[in-house]
């Protein structure tokens, strides 16, 4: 069997809302913020994906909020997630 490389991507994105107004109860909000140090912003679906890839190929997992997409890099398969907030990227 021919060895894959794999890419997975997690888009950037604002967490829940890019509003001015909503950044600022977040900022206010002692729950918020601690939810928000807890999120790193990378749900389970790509890592859940890389396990259930079989052995003997190359997977790797990007989180564009964290590090930049290389667009020609050479890879076999794709892999987007996306929550809303990640949607117009």
């Amino acid at each position: 069997m021919r060895r894959l490389n794999v890419l997975l991507i997690s888009p950037r994105g604002a967490f829940l809302s890019s509003s001015a107004e909503f950044q600022a109860f977040m900022e206010r909000s002692q729950e918020m913020r601690s939810i928000l140090h807890y999120w790193n912003g990378l749900g389970a679906a790509l890592p859940t994906v890389a396990a259930l890839t079989p052995p003997g190929h190359g997977v790797e997992i990007i989180d564009e909020n964290h590090e930049s997409i290389d667009f020609d890099r050479e890879c076999d398969i794709v892999g987007i997630t996306g929550m809303t907030q990640q949607a117009t990227r």
